[in-house]
């Protein structure tokens, strides 16, 4: 088995998140095939199964971000509400 250096792996997975909302907004979930996934990554189909066993699993994987960057989002918006109301 080949070893790939840590951080290797975690492009190759942020890589594949990305591809996948963006296959998942213009294709659907069932218009989307791990092989076109791995493709438009830069990966191969067996990085996207080291990261994912299943296409299932990649729909969780861009949910979640997606629900992490809009709790983020949520937060820098009520920090600039509440800067915004301090007086000086």
């Amino acid at each position: 088995m080949m070893r790939h250096p840590p951080d290797q792996k975690a492009k190759a997975r942020k890589a594949l998140i990305q591809a996948g909302a963006r296959a998942l907004k213009t294709s659907g979930f069932n218009g989307i095939g791990v092989d076109g996934l791995a493709s438009s990554a830069g990966v191969t189909s067996g990085a996207f199964y080291s990261n994912f066993p299943t296409k299932e699993a990649i729909l969780e994987a861009v949910i979640d971000a997606y629900l992490r960057r809009a709790v983020r989002l949520r937060y820098r918006v009520r920090d600039a509400r509440r800067s915004a109301s301090m007086p000086i």
